[in-house]
């Protein structure tokens, strides 16, 4: 990235990147955040740049190979009392294949939607960081299909509603 990429941005949202992160990259997506402006890392964001410290930092959680996972189930999503967004839901079902589980903690986290798996199992689904609020992560949408449910949107939205309005 160059400087006049962020030209007229309100928002950076980032979904999966290269397995490395260049000086120019780690310089101005550090700016942004020491800054205070929006980024959201969505699904496959967690996974990426692992060499990266500081940007495993700001993901609060991130893939794990060989311990994280995504089972191939169905998943209940409900916002919780703590992280105070307003998804525009009390529940939601997703489909198969939505929600990485046993994401290994990189930095504090306020978790803002939490995902029930098999009726037992809660896990972050949305969050956003302590120490850097204006950083949130949108963690389920594996599959392209998934977008088309509602609440896949709805949550997505009212994540960045939070970063771009509150």
């Amino acid at each position: 990235l160059k400087p006049h990429h962020l030209e007229g941005v309100d928002a950076i949202i980032i979904y999966h990147t290269q397995k490395e992160a260049d000086a120019g990259t780690q310089g101005l997506l550090g700016d942004w955040i020491a800054a205070g402006k929006p980024v959201c890392i969505t699904h496959a964001g967690l996974g990426a740049w692992p060499e990266w410290s500081s940007y495993s930092s700001w993901c609060g959680r991130i893939w794990e190979w060989g311990v994280s996972s995504h089972p191939h189930v169905a998943a209940t999503l409900r916002p919780t009392a703590e992280g105070g967004v307003d998804f525009g839901f009390t529940e939601a079902w997703l489909p198969r294949d939505e929600v990485f589980i046993r994401l290994k903690e990189t930095a504090p986290i306020i978790v803002d939607l939490a995902a029930e798996i098999g009726g037992e199992e809660t896990h972050p689904a949305a969050w956003h960081l302590r120490a850097h609020p204006n950083v949130a992560a949108w963690m389920p949408g594996h599959r392209r299909d998934s977008w088309t449910v509602p609440a896949m949107r709805q949550g997505f939205e009212a994540v960045l509603r939070r970063l771009l309005f509150e």
